[in-house]
């Protein structure tokens, strides 16, 4: 199953991800909103991984994070 957003922020486009292959009766999987955009949660997961502004900076200038 496949779930169509009319425009996910970033990309400016329509896109379509996967929805989980299976249905209950009663309700299901569901995607309540758009994938996150590249680099959305990069500073967060390098820093819950010790690192600290200043090197995420300095990754961030050598191109080596977006």
């Amino acid at each position: 199953m496949l779930h169509a957003h009319a425009e996910v922020p970033g990309l400016g486009k329509a896109s379509t991800v996967p929805l989980a292959a299976y249905k209950f009766a009663h309700g299901g999987p569901s995607i309540e909103r758009p994938p996150a955009r590249l680099g959305e949660h990069t500073d967060d997961v390098l820093k819950q991984t010790g690192y600290d502004a200043g090197q995420i900076a300095a990754l961030r200038n050598a191109d080596a994070i977006r």
